[in-house]
């Protein structure tokens, strides 16, 4: 089976995200414009989790994984792999680790998030380790890739 497409798609949203952002609701009033920016956002931080679970190793036999599409990446890319992995995992100054953000507030309606969250510290920590991972793969395979790439160097 070919997983680039999928691949393609997870990088196309999120770098799509980011690009949406940059065209606000013209006419809009303030709440439809709060409405967009924190679609946006965390339509953003969903793909970042992906994203970077498709870099990790692999939990279940059935998960897209890196390894999947290039089985040597991770040796190839250790040190990539190892920051990305590092950034995930690494405690925030608000508290917990990107990842225990994506996995607890962004499917689950959890007390402490109340009505609404700043993902601003988590996308921002995982932009820079990701974008090195898209450095990492042949854009003749991602569209997005080649679509999105003054976003690559931002």
């Amino acid at each position: 089976m070919n997983f680039w497409p999928v691949l393609n798609y997870e990088i196309q949203m999120y770098f799509g995200a980011r690009h949406l952002q940059g065209f606000p609701i013209v006419g809009a009033d303030r709440n439809i414009i709060a409405l967009q920016t924190s679609a946006l956002t965390e339509v953003k931080a969903l793909h970042v989790r992906i994203l970077v679970e498709i870099f990790l190793k692999r939990k279940y036999p059935d998960d897209i994984n890196i390894d999947d599409l290039l089985p040597d990446w991770r040796e190839k890319n250790a040190t990539v792999a190892h920051n990305l992995e590092n950034a995930y995992d690494k405690k925030l100054e608000i508290g917990e680790s990107p990842r225990w953000y994506l996995n607890k507030y962004l499917a689950h309606p959890d007390k402490r998030r109340g009505d609404h969250f700043d993902w601003a510290p988590i996308i921002k920590r995982m932009d820079t380790p990701l974008k090195n991972v898209f450095k990492t793969l042949p854009m003749d395979k991602l569209d997005a890739l080649k679509y999105f790439q003054k976003y690559l160097s931002v």
